[in-house]
């Protein structure tokens, strides 16, 4: 994902808020994935739950900058 300003410049307030749920339900998956699959599971949780994180992160500071300036 690019920076939150450009985030918030590029979509509505209802595409951020998008962006938030898909990283949301992709840790949601990624919890799932540890737990039916053990190690291998933990394995790839740890390498992406970072990222993800990260993302909803940018997602979230992209949906305060869009609100603050009234975007819609």
């Amino acid at each position: 994902m690019s920076n939150p300003e450009q985030t918030a410049i590029n979509l509505t307030i209802a595409g951020i808020e998008g962006l938030i749920r898909h990283g949301e339900r992709k840790i949601t998956t990624i919890d799932e994935f540890e737990a039916e699959y053990g190690e291998q599971g933990r394995e790839a949780r740890e390498a992406s739950r970072p990222l993800i994180e990260k993302d909803i992160a940018n997602a979230r500071e992209a949906l305060r900058i869009r609100r603050e300036a009234g975007g819609s």
